[in-house]
Order: C-alpha cells, then sequence, then structure tokens
C-alpha cells in the first residue's frame, strides 16, 4: 500500500485542492484500492462529492466527516485527529509528488493485474492462448497509458501561471540572492561550492533554518559530522546562541547607499548571549525546539565518509517516508564528494554523483542543497569561479545555480566574505553580494549588501588598521 503519508495527503488533496486537483486525483486513483482503513472512508465521502458536484467539498469536508462519525460513532475520536492532521497540513503537500507516487501505484497495480491475466491466459489448454496473453498485456499497458501525464499543452491555464513561485523558491536570508530568486527551488540542484573550511556546511545549516521558517520539511544528511554537531549548530542559528559559555559577539554592520552597496562599514556587538551547551541554554532551547519541530520537521542522518551510494540515499529517503511520514522539501547533502567512489573512476563516480542528485530534486520535486569543496588553487585568490571547481567540471554544468564563497585573510578576521554567483540557469548571474557573518552564535548572514569596488578594498584596510601590502590586494 502507500504510505500513510501519501494516503493522507491524497485524502487531502481531494478536500481542498483547487484549480481541478482534486477531479485530478479521482481520475488518477479511479476505482483503485489506493487507500486503507480510515482513509478509505474519507476518500469515499470525497469522491461522492466530487462525482456530484464536479469539485472538491472545501468547507463542506466536516458535513462529510460528520456523517462518517454518525455512522462509525466508536471510531468518532479517530477521524476528529485525521481531520485536524489534514487541515494542519493541507497548505504543504508537495502536490506534484504525492500525485507522482499515486501514478506510480495505480500504474503498479495495473500492470500485476495485467501480468496475473496473462499468466492465466498461457495455462488455458486453447490454441490461441498466446493472443489471450498478448491482449492481457496490451490492455494493461494502455490502461497504465492513460493515468500517466501526458505533459502541458501550451495556451492551458497551467502554462500560462508565471508568477513569482513558479519555481516554489526558498529564500536564504541573503537579501541580495532572495531579491533575484537565487534561494534553494524546487526540482533543482544548488552548488556551494568554498575552500576547505570555509562556509560551505555553514551555508547549508542557514539554508536549513530558512526554510524550516518559512514551513518547510527539510532533511540534512551529513558525510562529514556528527548528527549531534549539526543539531547543535542549528539550535545556534535558529536561537543565536554562543557554543559554550553565555558571551557577546561582534560583528560588521553596513552603510548603504541608494543602490544597495557598501560604503562605510562599522563594528557592533550584539547582545550578550546564552551558550547552547550551558544549563541556561539547554532550558531556552527545550520548549522552544519543540514547538519549532511541530509545524516544520528537521531531520539529520549521518552516513560514514565514502560510505553512501545513490541507492543508499534513496533507500533512505523511501525508508524515511514509510515510517516517519517526511517527504523532503529541501534535501541537503554535505557533501555529495564524499560519496563512495571507486579509484579507478573517481571522476567519472563524482560527475555521476551530481547528475544523479539532482534527478533526486526532479523526481522528488525538493530543492537540493550540495555544497562541494573547491581545488587548492582556490585558496590562495581573491575571487573563487567554476574554474576553481576540484575534480569534475561537469558538476557546475549539471548544478541549476552555482554559488561561490570567496574569504581573503583580512576580511575572514573581520568576519566578512562574497558570494559570487557564477551560474543561474534561469535568473541573472555575476552578482556578488558581501555577508558580514557572526559563526559565535550561529549566522552566517547577519548582514548584506552589494560590492562596491575598491571603496570596499579600502575599508576592510581601514577596519583591521593593516596599511601594508599583502596577498589580499592582488
Amino acid at each position: 500500500m502507500l504510505t500513510a503519508a501519501i494516503q493522507e495527503a491524497l485524502v487531502s488533496l481531494l478536500f481542498y485542492d483547487e484549480d481541478e486537483g482534486a477531479k485530478v486525483v479521482r481520475a488518477i486513483i479511479g476505482e483503485s484500492k489506493v487507500f486503507d482503513s480510515y482513509y478509505r472512508e474519507l476518500a469515499a465521502g470525497a469522491i461522492t462529492y466530487i462525482d456530484q458536484y464536479k469539485k472538491s467539498p472545501q468547507e463542506h469536508t466536516i458535513d462529510i466527516i460528520d456523517v462518517i462519525k454518525a455512522n462509525r460513532p466508536d471510531e468518532a475520536e479517530v477521524y476528529d485527529k485525521l481531520f485536524e492532521s489534514i487541515l494542519e497540513g493541507k497548505d504543504v503537500i508537495n502536490r506534484e509528488y504525492v500525485l507522482a507516487n499515486a501514478r506510480r501505484f495505480v500504474e503498479y497495480q495495473r500492470i500485476r493485474r495485467g501480468l496475473s491475466s496473462a499468466l492465466d491466459a498461457l495455462e488455458l489448454k486453447s490454441d490461441d492462448n498466446v493472443d489471450l496473453a498478448k491482449n492481457a498485456l496490451r490492455v494493461c499497458l494502455k490502461d497504465t497509458d492513460d493515468v500517466t501525464d501526458i505533459g502541458m499543452r501550451l495556451g492551458s491555464p497551467e502554462s500560462m501561471q508565471f508568477d513569482d513561485d513558479i519555481d516554489h523558491v526558498y529564500p536564504t536570508g541573503v537579501a541580495e540572492l532572495d531579491a533575484a530568486h537565487l534561494g534553494p527551488a524546487r526540482g533543482t540542484m544548488q552548488i556551494f561550492m568554498a575552500p576547505r573550511n570555509r562556509g560551505k556546511s555553514w551555508w547549508t545549516i542557514n539554508c536549513g533554518k530558512h526554510g524550516i521558517l518559512n514551513r518547510a520539511r527539510v532533511v540534512h544528511v551529513t558525510l562529514e559530522m556528527s548528527e549531534t554537531k549539526v543539531a547543535m549548530r542549528y539550535m545556534q542559528t535558529l536561537f543565536s546562541l554562543t557554543k559554550r559559555e553565555a558571551s557577546r559577539v561582534g560583528f560588521v554592520d553596513f552603510e548603504k547607499d541608494d543602490l544597495g552597496r557598501v560604503v562605510d562599514m562599522s563594528i557592533k556587538q550584539l547582545k550578550k548571549r546564552e551558550g547552547v551547551m550551558s544549563a541556561p541554554g539547554r532550558k531556552v532551547l527545550a520548549k522552544k525546539v519543540k514547538q519549532l519541530m511541530q509545524r516544520s520537521p528537521l531531520w539529520i542522518k549521518r552516513f560514514p565518509t565514502g560510505g553512501l551510494t545513490m541507492n543508499g540515499l534513496n533507500g533512505y529517503l523511501d525508508t524515511l517516508e514509510a515510517k516517519q511520514g517526511v517527504v523532503p522539501d529541501i534535501l541537503i547533502v554535505d557533501y555529495p564528494d564524499l560519496f563512495k567512489t571507486s579509484p579507478a573512476t573517481y571522476r567519472h563516480d563524482i560527475g555521476q554523483i551530481y547528475k544523479d542528485l539532482r534527478g533526486v530534486a526532479v523526481e522528488r520535486n525538493c530543492a537540493v542543497i550540495a555544497p562541494s569543496q573547491s581545488n587548492r588553487e582556490s585558496e590562495g585568490i581573491k575571487l573563487v569561479t567554476r574554474k576553481q571547481t576540484s575534480e569534475d567540471i561537469s558538476k557546475t554544468d549539471t548544478a541549476d545555480v552555482v554559488i561561490t564563497y570567496s574569504q581573503t585573510s583580512r576580511e575572514r578576521s573581520l568576519g566578512l566574505a562574497r558570494l559570487f554567483v557564477d551560474k543561474a540557469r534561469d535568473e541573472a548571474n555575476d552578482l556578488t553580494v558581501l555577508v558580514s557573518q557572526a559563526y559565535g552564535v550561529g549566522q552566517f548572514c547577519l548582514r548584506s549588501a552589494r560590492m562596491s569596488g575598491q571603496r570596499y578594498w579600502d575599508l576592510v584596510k581601514e577596519a583591521t588598521g593593516d596599511e601594508d601590502t599583502d596577498e589580499d590586494d592582488k
């Protein structure tokens, strides 16, 4: 059977989806036994309404459930809880993924019935048993084709929906990137490239945080850090806490011109914050985390470095859906270069891993964030670009968006860094954004601004009090 999560999502679509969505679900499931137990009763009530009125029940959902409860008084409490769950989740359903699962399941049922009928026909002691078997297969394949997605017809209402939410882009918290619609988007893969130990994991934590705050279901797969360490970083970034003892943390604030470019900088101090590992910090977290996770779940899973395969990743995602009902809106993989590969075909394997990850984004209709380490050359240059891609350069060709992270030694001492949009398949690229960071309280970006050329570098030199020429000036 379909997982309980998918069944509940299908029932929710039957009851509440507009724009012909309920009728699409009705057409897909047909008379198939898609649902089990309580969901079957709910679906039957919704289908009866749709067949009669040619639209979803919407506000009449409660009337349908009241009828079911009247017929099954001993199970009224169960239906009340299901109704609450459907109401809570109806606005955040990953519609395309749910419908794809329903189609696949119905196809599976029909093909299985067709194969069974074909085998029965072959067992007949008749001269036309082969023809009967072939006909059974043709019928089942024809039925299967009838329920698959036939694509979009240009000029249809769906093809004219050009609003800004067409790609379901999630924010990053970096204002300039968000204004350019360069956050993680459903069905796409974003690569974040940086030198060693320069912000890759914190970027993924930052994107995960803003996904959670925008009611996205986030799954964070790590091949480097422990689950506990990743969890601690999320605690820090979500609630702006230090790691251990309570302390004050400084950061660089920007003054901007009318074009959003930095024209001056000043050092400011955040208020004293509790440590995430301290007793007061844990007390603050206990209640807040529980409330937040009820609204937007985050799952963290560690795999051994060099031990994860694409089959393993897909198996984990299938298990998470089956056991916990979690279908990710945002999938973070930190980081794909650490997947299992063969020494003899390492570069080819890396390129294929990134292609397969983008396939996961499309198949599961989720946003994939994949940080990648740049090569050694990137550690001594001012601006990291795709030219510094390590191993197989095809991985950046596969990505929809490539953002690089650059930071000189002077910038690092001030908690500054630059993000460069080196590739954006559907949006403007070559955008450079300056970010002020405070990793002491888990913040990848506290302030952001557009670059202002030489004026910015003069400000950095002035802020560090270092007038000597060094590699940062090259």
